[in-house]
Order: structure tokens, then C-alpha cells, then sequence
């Protein structure tokens, strides 16, 4: 074995020595060399291995440098401009440092990395004292990473407690040391770090706990706000208030031995009592259908990353009285409906339901008809149990809510308010046979548009919509965006089935001048830094004259003032307003849309799986107090207005029964009551003409003052009030406005609570209904207005 042990000898006989012992030992000296070779080889691969495995897992110098890119908040904004929901993966409002309370930085510093700023990204010092710690502990009882190193995990690595991302973490923190400056690392770490309850960041740490911006917090604040860092889930003092307490005195007693207080201010500090205040907790308790048809949207157009992570600033055009409003009546209407006799005959075992769709439901959506901006809207009783929208998602047949569609497309088409509908008992030629619609609202056999329209007569809406054309009339509802139907003579009757949203749009129509509007949930989205990404510029289309939508909204006023909707009057809505009912097949779904000049309103009413809500369950019943109860909270500060009769609009003094001229006997005609009695009254009354359309002969059906019958109007319980209108010749047309002392609804005045249920005989259903199964069922009832 060759001995290569050194002595005191000279250098020359070393290398003698050395010379005789290789001539002897040969072999020997050739394994020897051979075997370091081996072992430095071997060496220098584990290290080329190692240095690719730390290296592979590190980010690219562009990552690097987009460390500052962090995810944001949404926040969602109100009609008003005030922050109302938010959208967020990490709730976090970012800051610069010098809007972060000095008070702050010195506790962060004091306490997690007293020489920030003498190091270049690894402390040694700190690093030697955790392990003798560790060491004397015999467990991990002390960390040594910095600011900059806790930055690096944060922001590029994992958690785990192994060599190798230990390794990588002090790499990227001597990256960082040179990418960016000590005050640059500092305000990253301030505004990334997590500091418990879903708050990213100091400023939302600050406003979440304190209720304070950065900016702002105190000595004792800003030591509890760097005390939650190290374990934000245990001492967050939400979660354990005295241990969050103990753990500010902590960071208070780092601050004075760091020489970043001075006595007095440290004794006022740890004596300090901590108070909390959410300014950022918002309960989001009303609005959720509204916020995630708004959350859909903007994934639909920004994608859902930049959604939940990249800041957005949303302005949208709920109004939150409106949307409170509505979705308190919403409830209060069902539970009404629920607690009627009628309801609990008709649904014995629904106590008793597990609740989720066998439960009734109920919609509404509100918009502004000069834009189009959605004000409220429910999508159901109860998000948390559904979030299937019925205001936006939800297609049902409209019934009777429909006609007034039918009744536009005539008035394009050069038919008056008194154009005669005649002819009523005769049959429909169909290529399934002869048809003649169902009708108990009137037994007359020719009636006027106006009241038609006013006491929702489905024979006269068939033969009205097979004199204007089928392809025409869904040529117009076609442009009013209600939705797709079926070119079918029961469209008449809302055969085609759409969304509540769609149809008050339509109805927004008529109160905004014969234009359509799209309807908007979104008017800007900004994104962090303030640059404008989206605004709403969707134009309005004409879909019909504004002579035509004039005229709609007069005759639709009956409606309300003495027609189906009429409760709206009796349950105290003072407002001059218009709108229109619908009650479906077998009862399954009650409707209403009704508009005043500001805003325009449509609810719904029934069960997700269509069934009878209640016996004779008339929209009337059902859906016209759900509307009333919004209305009167969403217009209470609104004035009495109407809508101004524009150019080219005539009124006329004309009889009500014939549409003409009136004749002398007009003035004072004989009408026979139910009772059989004789009254005398006046058929005169003003209408609204497009100029050239206006009669030009004389009534010839009262030149003598006859007794006549079976024409609409005749009966006294068809009659509307007369002159329901104010002399339109000198101020413009407004349906009147009702006593401010409304009389209170009784069990007779048709409260769907309290009223019993009129058991009356339904009679058979008609052909065309047969078939097509759309049309309204509205049989009279007993001292109420036909439906």
C-alpha cells in the first residue's frame, strides 16, 4: 500500500520517496486516482442535478418582474356610484406604501424582519439564531426567512417545508433584492400578505378590522394588524379576540426593543382597548339574482379570471330601495297566496312539501322605459334555495298579457281606439274547422277596441288578430324583442311563450315613444387602474309609431282605472298608470305589467311545474297586488304626470258605444241595469285620433235615443266610469288620479287572503284552446269586474 504520509523531510526527497513507492506500487496508486476521479465525478453530478432541480421550479425573469400583478377584487356599484357587491377569489384593495401608516410598517418590520433593511434578501444573523432555537427546542420553534424571502414563497412557491424549496426560496429572494428596491419589496409584501378572514393586503386588513384605511390605524391597531401575520387563522381577533390581543402585545414589545416606540407610547398602546368595525362587510342580503346575472355577463365577456382576480370596477343600474322593495313583496305576496282558504283547498298536503320547486314562486322585474337601465329584479323566492332566475331564465305563456301587442300592430295597421271589432259570434274558418273562442267576459257581439282591450275579450283579440294578418302581427312583436311565437291564430291568447324581463321590456315600449330598448344591467366596467373596458351604448329601435304607443298607453289606462287590473286602484296606487293582466290556462300563472311614465313593472306569479295556483286564481287576485305593493314604494316620490300627446294626435268628443260623432241623443241615453232599473247617462266622452283617421259622421245609433242592447257598453256593468278623463282638449291625457282615502279591501273586494272561493262551474274548453292549450280562462265572477 503506498504511504503518502508527509514529514519534516526536504521537498526533494518527498518526491523521491513518493517516485520509489509509485515504482513499487504501481497498481495501487492507479486505483487510487481512479477511485478520486469517481467520487469527484460523482460529486460534481449530484451538484449539476441538484442546481437543475432548483432551478427548474423557479420562475422566468418576466414573472419576476409581473410580481406586482395580483388578483382584486370586483366590486359591483349601484345606480348611485355606491359600492353595493363585490366578486372576488382573494378580497384585496391595493396601496402604495405611502399610503400605509408608518405606525405600520415599523410593527411588520419590528416583528418580522428587524433588519429589512440592512440585508440583501437572507438575514445570517437570523438564520443562526433560529437554528441554535430549533436546536434547543428540538422542534421547528423558530422560522429565519425575511421580508423579501416570505415574498418569494408567497408568491412563487409552495408551503412545504422541505430543502428544496427552502433553497429556492433564499434564490428568489436574492433575485428580488435585485429586481427591486427596499421600499418596492416592502409595499409588494404589504399588499399580498394574508392577514386572516378572506382580507388580502393591508388596506383591506385595515378597513376590515378597524374599519380604517392604512393610511389611518394607531400604534396598537397597526401592532395587531402585523401580530396576525404569522398565523392569521389563530389570531385573527374574530376568531379568538384575547389571543389577537396577546399577540399585539407581542409585536408591541418587538416595536420597543426595536427602539420604534418610546416608553409612553408603548404603555398607551398595550393599554389600548381594541374595538372592530367592518367597513368592507357587506351582507349582500337583497340583489342576489340581480348580482349573478351581472356575474354571468361579465364572464361572458371578460372571462372568469379576469372576473374574480383582476379588479374590476362594475357600475350597474340596480337602484337597492327598488330592489328591497320588490323582493319584500315578493315574499309578502306569496305568503299571502299561501295562506288563502282557496290556496290551502287546492294544495292540502303543500304544509307539508319539502320546498324547492313544488314551492309557489314569484318574479318581477323593474326598468326605466327612457333607457332601458333594470332597476330590480327577483328571480324567485329564495336564491340560496334556487338559482334558476324566472325573471330572466324562465319561459311561460303570458295569457291575456299578451293582447295589447295584438292591439299595437292594429293601430299601425290604421285601426282608431273606436274602430268596431264585429261580427263576435260568428265562427274562425280553420284548417282544424270552424272555432269560436271562449269568452265570458262579454256576450256582445261587437264592441270597440278600447273595450276590448279593457275588459280582455278573447273572442274580439282573436278576430282582431285574423283582420290585421298573423304574418303582421309577428312581424311587429318581432320587433319589439318580446321573444319567439308561434304563427298560430292562439297567439291572440299568448300561445307563445317568453320571459318576464322580455315582455316588461316590451311593455316599456308604450312608455317610452314606440322605441325598444335592450335591457341593461351593466353601464360601465372600468378595470383597476380606471381605464374604461365596456359602456353600455345599445341604440333604441322605433318598433312602432309614437302615435301607435300614445294611443296604447290611454287605452291600457282603463285597464287599470276600471278594467281587470283595478285592484291597483282599490289597494291605494294614486299614480296615473297603465297596464295590462294575464291569467293562464287552468290557472297555472298569473301576470301582470303595468308602466307609469318613470317606470315600468312586471311580475309573475306560479309554481316552476305548471299547476293550478288556486281555484278561479284570476292575475287580478294574485299578481295586481304583488305589482301595487312595488309600485307604491318604487313611485313614492314620483309626481302625477302623463305622458304629452304628441304632434299629430287629435282628440274628439265621440260616443262611446258607436265611435262616431255624437249625435244630440248621445248626451242622455236609457240603460238597463242588472237590476232592470233605467238609468240615464251620457255616452259622450274625448278620444285620441291619429290626425286623419278621426270619425267625420254623426252617431246614428242614438238619433232618437233608443234602448238598445248587445253592444259593448250598453250594460251598466260594462260601462267604465263616464268621462274618466279630464277635458284633453285644453291639459294633455292622464287617467285620473283616485282619492287619496281609497277604501280598504274587504273579503268582498277580492283580497286573495281573506276572499272565499267562488265555486263556479268552469265551462268546456273551446276548439281552438284544444288545441293549442294558450288561451286565457277568465269566467265572471260575481260583483267583480270581468278578468
Amino acid at each position: 500500500m503506498i504511504n503518502l504520509r508527509f514529514n519534516t523531510f526536504p521537498m526533494d526527497k518527498r518526491v523521491a520517496r513518493i517516485r520509489r513507492q509509485v515504482r513499487a506500487h504501481p497498481r495501487s496508486f492507479v486505483t487510487m486516482i481512479g477511485v478520486a476521479a469517481i467520487a469527484a465525478w460523482t460529486l460534481g453530478g449530484w451538484l449539476a442535478w441538484f442546481t437543475f432541480d432548483i432551478t427548474r421550479g423557479l420562475p422566468e425573469q418576466k414573472a419576476i418582474g409581473g410580481i406586482g400583478d395580483m388578483v382584486q377584487a370586483t366590486t359591483l356599484y349601484d345606480a348611485h356610484d355606491k359600492p353595493v357587491f363585490t366578486i372576488f377569489k382573494e378580497q384585496r384593495i391595493e396601496v402604495p406604501l405611502s399610503g400605509v401608516s408608518q405606525h405600520l410598517v415599523d410593527a411588520v418590520v419590528s416583528v418580522e424582519d428587524q433588519r429589512f433593511f440592512d440585508h440583501h434578501g437572507v438575514d445570517l444573523v437570523r438564520v443562526m439564531g433560529a437554528v441554535f432555537a430549533n436546536l434547543r427546542e428540538g422542534r421547528r420553534a423558530q422560522g429565519g426567512s425575511t421580508i423579501t424571502q416570505q415574498l418569494a414563497r408567497q408568491s412563487f412557491l409552495t408551503l412545504d417545508k422541505k430543502l428544496r424549496r427552502k433553497v429556492q426560496e433564499v434564490v428568489l429572494a436574492a433575485q428580488l433584492e435585485r429586481a427591486y428596491t427596499k421600499r418596492e419589496i416592502l409595499e409588494l409584501y404589504l399588499n399580498k400578505v394574508y392577514f386572516g378572514d378572506g382580507f388580502y393586503g393591508v388596506e383591506a386588513a385595515a378597513l376590515g378590522f378597524f374599519g380604517k384605511h392604512a393610511a389611518d390605524v394607531d400604534v396598537s391597531e397597526a401592532a395587531l394588524l402585523a401580530g396576525l401575520i404569522k398565523s392569521p387563522s389563530a389570531y385573527a381577533p374574530t376568531v379568538d379576540f384575547r389571543r389577537a390581543v396577546a399577540r399585539r402585545n407581542v409585536v408591541l414589545d418587538a416595536m420597543w426593543a426595536a427602539g420604534a416606540l418610546d416608553g409612553p407610547t408603548y404603555a398607551s398602546a398595550r393599554a389600548e382597548e381594541v374595538v372592530l368595525r367592518n367597513a368592507l362587510q357587506r351582507e349582500e342580503g337583497f340583489g342576489l339574482y340581480f348580482k349573478e346575472q351581472v356575474r354571468r355577463e361579465l364572464v361572458e365577456r371578460f372571462g372568469w379570471e379576469r372576473v374574480y382576480q383582476g379588479g374590476l370596477r362594475v357600475y350597474t343600474t340596480i337602484d337597492p330601495d327598488m330592489q328591497k322593495a320588490a323582493e319584500i313583496m315578493a315574499e309578502e305576496s306569496i305568503r299571502a297566496i299561501e295562506r288563502s282558504p282557496a290556496f290551502l283547498r287546492a294544495h292540502a298536503d303543500y304544509a307539508t312539501s319539502n320546498g324547492g320547486a313544488s314551492r309557489l314562486q314569484a318574479a318581477l322585474a323593474a326598468l326605466d322605459p327612457s333607457t332601458g337601465y333594470v332597476r330590480a329584479m327577483v328571480g324567485g323566492r329564495s336564491f340560496t334555495e334556487s338559482h334558476f332566475n324566472r325573471a330572466v331564465q324562465g319561459h311561460r305563456q303570458p295569457g291575456s298579457a299578451f293582447k295589447p301587442f295584438v292591439y299595437a300592430a292594429a293601430l299601425e295597421t290604421g285601426y282608431t281606439p273606436v274602430s268596431i271589432i264585429d261580427n263576435l259570434a260568428d265562427p274562425i274558418d280553420t284548417p282544424q274547422g270552424a272555432y269560436v273562442p271562449e269568452d265570458e267576459h262579454s256576450d256582445a257581439v261587437a264592441m270597440t277596441l278600447r273595450t276590448a282591450l279593457r275588459t280582455s275579450s278573447n273572442r274580439a283579440a282573436v278576430h282582431l288578430l285574423q283582420s290585421i294578418g298573423i304574418k303582421r302581427t309577428v312581424d311587429y312583436v318581432g320587433r319589439l324583442n318580446v321573444g319567439s311565437v308561434p304563427s298560430v291564430p292562439s297567439l291572440a291568447l299568448g300561445a307563445g311563450e317568453v320571459t318576464l324581463q322580455s315582455l316588461t321590456a316590451g311593455f316599456a315600449t308604450f312608455a317610452s315613444g314606440g322605441l325598444v330598448r335592450k335591457p341593461t344591467l351593466i353601464r360601465r366596467v372600468d378595470d383597476a387602474e380606471g381605464n374604461v373596458l365596456y359602456r353600455s351604448t345599445d341604440q333604441p329601435s322605433r318598433a312602432i309609431s309614437e302615435t301607435t304607443a300614445f294611443l296604447m298607453a290611454n287605452m291600457l289606462a282603463d285597464v287599470i282605472n276600471a278594467g281587470t287590473g283595478y285592484r291597483a286602484r282599490q289597494l291605494g296606487f294614486l299614480l296615473p298608470a297603465a297596464g295590462k293582466t294575464g291569467t293562464t290556462n287552468d290557472f297555472n300563472d298569473a301576470w301582470f305589467v303595468g308602466f307609469t311614465p318613470r317606470l315600468v313593472a312586471g311580475v309573475w306569479v306560479g309554481f316552476d311545474q305548471p299547476q293550478t295556483i288556486t281555484r278561479n286564481g284570476y292575475a287580478g287576485d294574485l299578481a295586481v297586488p304583488f305589482w301595487t305593493g312595488f309600485m307604491k314604494t318604487a313611485t313614492r316620490n314620483d309626481k302625477p304626470e302623463w305622458f304629452a300627446r304628441p304632434a299629430g294626435v287629435l282628440s274628439v268628443d265621440v260616443c262611446r258605444v258607436s265611435g262616431m260623432l255624437p249625435s244630440e241623443g248621445c248626451y242622455s241615453v236609457e240603460v238597463l241595469t242588472k237590476s232592470g232599473e233605467l238609468q240615464v247617462r251620457s255616452m259622450v266622452y274625448t278620444e285620441y285620433f291619429v290626425m286623419g283617421t278621426e270619425p267625420d259622421a254623426q252617431c246614428a245609433l242614438h238619433a232618437t235615443q233608443p234602448l238598445f242592447d248587445q253592444v259593448a257598453g250598453t250594460s251598466a256593468s260594462e260601462l267604465p266610469p263616464p268621462a274618466p278623463y279630464s277635458d284633453l282638449s285644453i291639459v294633455p291625457a292622464a287617467p285620473p288620479v283616485m282619492s287619496p282615502s281609497p277604501p280598504e279591501p274587504t273579503a268582498t273586494s277580492g283580497d286573495p287572503a281573506e276572499m272565499p272561493e267562488v265555486e263556479t262551474p268552469k265551462k268546456k274548453r273551446g276548439f281552438w284552446a284544444r288545441i293549442f292549450g294558450s288561451r286565457e280562462k277568465d269566467p265572471k265572477k260575481k260583483n267583480k269586474p270581468p278578468q
